[in-house]
């Protein structure tokens, strides 16, 4: 799975910002400017090619039999993640982490850090090679 994000959400932090970043961001995505759009293509464009020589990768080394979907969406990654769980209900999930910002943040990336405390299923964590 993959989330495509709205890049104005890496500069500003939609809980504490006067203005609805979220409810912007949405409708912004339902009628985006013109020169918005390749950018929206793009993303989605290089998350399913990616997604899918994983999954191809996956299934080619797995013994038995394995499901695995490719799934990309938009919006903000953990809510996505979230929903998309609840609505799959998978055995487990995988995630890596960054762990790049403050103490808390340090083994956890803060989307990681969110899906394991509020998902449903268990949650395997896996470092970021560096």
């Amino acid at each position: 799975m993959h989330t495509i994000e709205n890049p104005l959400l890496d500069l500003y932090h939609p809980d504490t910002v006067a203005i609805d970043m979220r409810r912007l961001m949405e409708e912004s995505r339902q009628h985006p400017p013109r020169s918005a759009q390749p950018f929206w293509d793009h993303a989605h464009h290089f998350a399913q090619a990616k997604l899918s020589q994983l999954r191809h990768q996956l299934l080619s080394t797995t013994q038995g039999t394995a499901q695995v979907e490719v799934i990309v969406g938009e919006g903000p990654a953990a809510d996505h993640i979230l929903r998309v769980t609840e609505q799959q209900a998978p055995d487990f999930i995988v995630m890596a982490t960054h762990g790049r910002t403050g103490v808390q943040r340090f083994l956890l990336g803060s989307v990681t850090s969110k899906i394991v405390r509020a998902g449903s299923c268990p949650v395997l964590v896996v470092p970021q090679p560096q």
